[in-house]
């Protein structure tokens, strides 16, 4: 029950705060208070800052009617922009007004995209001059004429010259090519030769080693000939000499 009676007395109060917005927003007094004090808000956020007023004063003071250079003309209020398109086609939008105000001719190529009638910021701040092609053909044969005329050394005998270099550079590298072509060609014929050597001494071994074989051959037969023959004397020695075979029993 009592926290029943907490509710009650919390939504009467509401009611009451409710109802007493209403008969103040009813009142004529109030609405016109409401947009004074928001006309008010917008003034002086709208209204520049002082010392950018003084700035722009003396902006003004050193400008030079009939050029554009870039100036701050107008004072605006300190409005923190966050940039992107928006921002650039109202200050473009905000150039373009400013040389309408100013007489500046407007250049048809300079308009900008989707034909709206505004010119870029470069293209106002630096606007394009234009000539007659008489005036550009004037200006032509006086920038010719300006040019002056060439002195000192035309460099032909440093031409003649560097040519004669370059060929007798490249003789010399014909000439060590050619060289390096000979040697390569002397080394081969010098292993053709072993070569053919190699196979000539190949196939003449089978008749040297034969020869070879039957020397040692003869060799060894004259080696047992001259053993037998030495047993078969000593043989006989010993049957002729009976003595000598007591005396070695």
């Amino acid at each position: 029950a009592t926290n029943r009676k907490v509710i009650d007395a919390k939504n009467a109060k509401r009611l009451k705060i409710q109802q007493k917005k209403k008969k103040n927003a009813n009142k004529p007094g109030a609405s016109t208070k409401e947009t004074e004090a928001t006309t008010e808000e917008a003034a002086s956020s709208s209204q520049p800052f002082l010392q950018h007023q003084e700035w722009v004063k003396f902006q003004q003071s050193i400008s030079v009617s009939g050029f554009q250079t870039g100036q701050v003309m107008t004072a605006t209020a300190l409005k923190k922009s966050r940039g992107g398109k928006q921002a650039r086609r109202m200050r473009e939008k905000e150039l373009a007004r400013l040389q309408q105000q100013q007489g500046f001719l407007q250049d048809p190529t300079l308009i900008g995209v989707g034909n709206t009638g505004s010119s870029s910021a470069v293209a106002t701040k630096f606007p394009a001059i234009r000539y007659s092609p008489e005036e550009t053909q004037e200006l032509l044969r006086q920038a010719y004429e300006a040019l002056p005329e060439r002195t000192g050394k035309r460099g032909n005998r440093n031409l003649r010259r560097q040519a004669r270099r370059w060929k007798l550079v490249r003789k010399i590298r014909s000439d060590y090519k050619a060289n390096i072509i000979r040697a390569h060609e002397r080394r081969m014929e010098h292993r053709h030769y072993k070569r053919q050597r190699v196979i000539q001494v190949k196939e003449d071994a089978v008749v040297q080693r034969e020869n070879d074989l039957d020397y040692q051959r003869k060799v060894l037969e004259r080696w047992v000939n001259n053993l037998v023959m030495q047993k078969d004397t000593t043989s006989a020695e010993k049957k002729a000499d009976p003595k000598t075979d007591a005396a070695t029993v």
